[in-house]
Formats: structure tokens, sequence, C-alpha cells
């Protein structure tokens, strides 16, 4: 046999076809090689001569429905979101499959595991019955450094040490100081540039 088609690696030609160049002396056509096949109509790989060589070896061979597994599922980031429903993006690295997702627990604090639900349109590509239908995800802690702390406005030197309060946000929530995070100040007395430094509060597991 010439021609051997293998899963997962496409082909393998052996025999006398094996001393032939790809481009030079034939090319590879795929025929009806997309949706899953019946007996009817298989897909079709062709081998076709060109320039020296002439006529073509056709083999068949069949398509199933894929099957989804979790490998086949990828879930964005779900990082804290100041206290509201965390709901992550929910990729299918399997092309052709078409499905709707539903949170059917949605994790808030870090640490909190949520549950996503996965339903899939009718496609007889994709094998629905036995394919992933959910998959779990972990809330983790956001970051500080990822947040954000609005402007502060000038402040008029005193001789004292000046703490002008903060605005810390991480998207559109505002966090609570002494709750979400605790503050220190530099000595912040003489003209120039004051710190201040933000830090999570004392046992706040959603902040690091």
């Amino acid at each position: 046999e010439d021609i051997e088609l293998v899963k997962g690696t496409d082909y393998n030609i052996t025999g006398e076809l094996a001393g032939l160049k790809e481009g030079t002396d034939y090319m590879i056509v795929y025929e009806n090689n997309v949706n899953v096949t019946d007996d009817k109509e298989k897909a079709e790989f062709k081998v076709v001569g060109i320039n020296n060589y002439a006529g073509e070896v056709v083999k068949y061979f069949d398509i199933t429905p894929a099957t989804i597994t979790s490998s086949n599922i990828t879930l964005g980031d779900a990082v804290y979101q100041g206290g509201v429903a965390v709901r992550p993006a929910v990729t299918i690295t399997v092309p052709g499959g078409n499905y709707t997702v539903s949170y059917l627990k949605a994790a808030t604090n870090a640490g909190d595991e949520g549950l996503v639900q996965i339903t899939y349109a009718d496609n007889k590509n994709i094998n629905t019955k036995d394919s992933a239908k959910e998959a779990t995800y972990k809330v983790t802690a956001k970051d500080l450094k990822d947040v954000t702390i609005l402007e502060i406005a000038d402040q008029e030197a005193t001789g004292e040490q000046l703490t002008p309060e903060v605005t810390v946000m991480n998207g559109t929530v505002k966090l609570v100081k002494g709750k979400d995070y605790k503050v220190t100040y530099g000595d912040n007395k003489e003209i120039g540039l004051g710190t201040v430094t933000i830090q999570p509060a004392d046992g706040n597991k959603n902040y690091t």
C-alpha cells in the first residue's frame, strides 16, 4: 500500500510514491472533508500527479462527530471583581461547536468555586450526548497593583505629615478603606512628591 491515512497525522506515503516530492511531482487534494460523512458520501484524499507525473490515487475516509472533553474547554480569567459575580468567558477549542453558556453557580469571592453549564446546539459534527457539559472555576484574588488609584490633588505643605484621602477602584467598584485595603503614608512634610502605599486590609482574602 502506497498511501496510509493516519488519524491525527494526515497521511504516510510509502513504496514507490515515497520518492516523489509534494509540490514538484504531485499535489494533495481533499474533497468533502469538512462535515461528518455517511455511507453514501465519504471524504476523499487524492494524490494528483503534476509536471512529469499524471493520474491520481484516491483514498476514502470517514469523518466522525467530535466529542468535546474538558481539555477542549478553556475558561478566561476569574479574578475577584469587587463583590460582583465573576463569570469567566468560555471558549471551546473544537471548531464547529455552537453552544450557549449559563452559570449555575456564579462565584464572587476569592477561593469560591463557580459552575458553568454548556448547552450544545443540534449539530451533526459534535457528539453532544457524550461531550462535556459542565466546567468549574475558582475565583482568584486581585493584585492591588492592578487596581486604579484616582489622582490625588496637590497638597499645601504645613510642616506636618500630610495624609490625603485616596480613592481606589476595582473597575467600576470603589474599594472600602479598612475593609479592602489599608493605607500607609510617607513622611510627606517637605515640598516635593508625597507617597501613599496601599496594602490588603488585615484578613482580606480578595486582594493581594
